[in-house]
């Protein structure tokens, strides 16, 4: 314990050294054992352990005979970092700075100092000096004459509250560190993804800011307009937003520990892909002449939604560069032993080269991009990547209007039916009806099949449409069959998506729809899409075999796009394959699509399956079905989609008299 005293008068300065000496004086405590005793007393056994040093029972005395000497003890205290814990201050010092002003000027340069006011009642009244400070609780003031009790005492006392202090301060500051590492590692976690750990959306938003307001600072900097096409310094940015195709039909089917895998396996080919730009690997685009430099950074969204952000680009091209160099690299099959799992991905490319930047809008953008890409790939059958264009907000919100649209029309009249006749390519007999939405939007026109059942399938609502589309085509099934002069009435053909194939019960409800319609089974066909069947969907294999046994037909639509293995085809029990009309579009013009539709059809014939060429819409490609020999044929060439009546009302409706099924 260091004690200053700090008086005008020579020998009480030296009662302050005979108080706290240990062996020498009156009232001596040689071992300093009272002094300890004191504190042990005042603040329990613990207290003198608080950041004590190893000689806390040691009392050191300093003194100075007036209040700039003392000054300059404290001064040189704390510069050496061995500041006193209790100071002695005579209140009245006359020649110098009294007490008040001594204290002033100690608490100044040493703001933890406790202090005793040595006064007598001649002194500055209680009320004055209490006033003069506002560190009260620092101070202590004890009248003369004095008890050398009285004087080890408020030392004792006022050494540990420092010590204590100090002690609470220094723990408050590991506290505060510690809330601000743990707060500073929550920010980073919630910025990051737990599965992959990618940089997150919110991440992406924030670097986004940053880019979006560097490019305003630096147009104008530079007095520019809207920067378009190409920059002269590459400082352009783009978003890759990508979209894994047959994700969710890999992890419905495998499992979801089967999806992390693929989501982690996704996640090293952007590692791979970013260390490749940092190594300086990536190339300009043709016409480019500032390289592609900068960072590359991969972010997971969400799902299977990641994007690359590009921080240095100079123009379009570019872009588009590196989104065709990444959708090679995920085009190579996944090895997720023991499955080898193919995902490609679906790119929407967004680029600041545009008049208005907002962070937001161009997530949002390159996420509309996407969704085209993932639309051309499926006309294709190749990944794609698609840069935004306005046409696409308008498309959306279209989409969006649908959607809400779709439910009103499902409890109303507002969809109907129109059944396209499938025909035998050889003689022209009607071998079936395929049953296709329509629905005549009040505002927006005419909507046809297709984009009904993409809008429904994303907006939950496919289940509830389907059993409706069932129930309308067996109620059409029944008059076809009552119609007179129609013998032997076509099956009606109806589309089912992946996920209502794998309701539960879904076999079961088919049959119970059919029962009610007072129709046997065999007049209803089901399409099932190949994009909906994995090699490894199990459960899409038992949905398929169900209603097999139960008496349902099903057709596999779509043939062809997803090249799934034969192997896994040729044990689903089915009735035909419909061709996907990529390949019908092709016939007389395209070797390389004439020579897989030959196997495809080679293939169909060894499993005892019927073939049906799908969207046949010119007499060349009619010509090349029936040459080819494909067995059945469907397209507005053959015959357009009808309503119930006009395909009711006679033999002008139907080509030709249909045959059973």
């Amino acid at each position: 314990m260091r004690v200053l005293a700090i008086d005008d008068t020579p020998a009480i300065l030296a009662d302050y050294e005979k108080i706290f000496s240990r062996g020498t004086g009156v009232r001596s405590d040689p071992d300093g054992r009272q002094l300890d005793a004191m504190e042990a007393a005042l603040f329990g056994p613990e207290a003198g352990a608080v950041d004590a040093p190893a000689e806390a029972d040691a009392v050191r005395v300093s003194v100075a005979g007036s209040g700039r000497d003392g000054l300059r003890l404290v001064e040189a205290a704390v510069r050496a970092g061995t500041p006193f814990d209790v100071a002695f201050v005579d209140m009245r010092m006359p020649g110098g700075w009294d007490g008040i002003e001594t204290i002033r000027h100690l608490f100044a340069a040493d703001p933890g100092l406790q202090v005793v006011v040595a006064t007598a009642f001649s002194d500055r009244s209680l009320g004055e000096v209490g006033r003069s400070f506002r560190r009260n609780d620092q101070l202590l003031i004890l009248k003369k004459p004095f008890d050398a009790v009285e004087v080890r005492q408020a030392a004792a006392a006022l050494a540990a509250k420092r010590r204590m202090t100090k002690a609470a301060a220094e723990r408050v500051e590991e506290l505060d560190a510690k809330v601000a590492a743990r707060t500073e590692q929550i920010r980073r976690m919630s910025l990051q993804d737990a599965l992959t750990g990618l940089p997150n959306r919110q991440a992406l938003l924030e670097r986004l800011g940053v880019l979006v307001e560097e490019e305003r600072a630096r147009r104008e900097a530079a007095g520019a307009g809207s920067p378009r096409g190409e920059t002269a310094d590459g400082r352009g940015f783009a978003l890759l937003f990508l979209d894994f195709n047959r994700f969710k039909l890999i992890n419905d089917s495998l499992g979801h520990a089967v999806g992390d895998r693929l989501l982690l396996s996704i996640t090293r080919r952007i590692h791979a892909l970013e260390r490749s730009f940092q190594a300086g690997a990536a190339e300009a685009a043709a016409g480019c002449t500032m390289p592609i430099g900068g960072p590359l950074t991969g972010y997971r969204l969400g799902g299977d939604e990641f994007v690359l952000l590009l921080e240095r680009v100079p123009c379009l091209g570019a872009a588009s560069e590196v989104a065709l160099a990444a959708i090679d690299l995920f085009a190579e099959p996944h090895e997720l032993r023991p499955h080898a799992c193919v995902s490609t991905a679906s790119i929407g490319l967004a680029t600041s080269f545009r008049e208005h930047l907002d962070a937001g809008e161009l997530l949002r953008d390159s996420d509309l991009a996407m969704f085209a890409a993932k639309a051309q790939g499926r006309e294709t059958g190749r990944p794609a990547c698609v840069a935004y264009e306005g046409a696409m907000h308008a498309a959306a919100q279209r989409r969006l209007t649908l959607e809400n649209d779709l439910r009103t029309a499902l409890d109303g009249s507002a969809l109907d039916l129109r059944y396209q006749p499938i025909l035998d390519s050889g003689d022209g007999r009607t071998v079936g009806v395929e049953a296709l939405l329509a629905w005549t939007h009040p505002r927006l026109g005419r909507i046809g099949n297709a984009e009904i059942l993409g809008v429904a399938e994303e907006a939950g609502l496919i289940n509830d449409l389907g059993r409706w589309v069932r129930r309308s085509a067996l109620e059409a099934a029944g008059a076809i069959a009552r119609a007179p002069g129609i013998a032997g009435a076509p099956p009606v053909h109806v589309n089912v998506s992946r996920r209502e194939l794998l309701s539960p019960g879904f076999a079961a409800g088919v049959q119970i729809e059919a029962q009610e319609a007072g129709l046997p089974l065999h007049r209803l066909v089901l399409e099932v899409s190949e994009v909906g069947i994995d090699r490894q969907s199990e459960p899409v294999s038992v949905a398929i075999r169900e209603l097999h046994a139960a008496g349902l037909a099903v057709v596999l639509d779509d043939f062809g796009r997803e090249r799934s293995p034969l192997a896994f085809l040729a044990g689903l029990p089915l009735r035909a394959v419909k061709i996907d009309r990529f390949f019908i579009s092709g016939l007389g013009g395209d070797t390389a699509r004439f020579q897989v539709l030959q196997a495809i059809i080679g293939f169909a014939r060894a499993m005892g399956l019927a073939t049906l060429a799908c969207g046949v819409e010119t007499p060349e490609q009619l010509a090349g079905v029936q040459g080819i020999g494909l067995d059945h044929v469907q397209g507005n060439l053959t015959g357009p989609p009808v309503t119930l009546e006009e395909l009711c009302s006679g033999p002008e409706a139907l080509t030709r008299r249909s045959a059973a099924a």
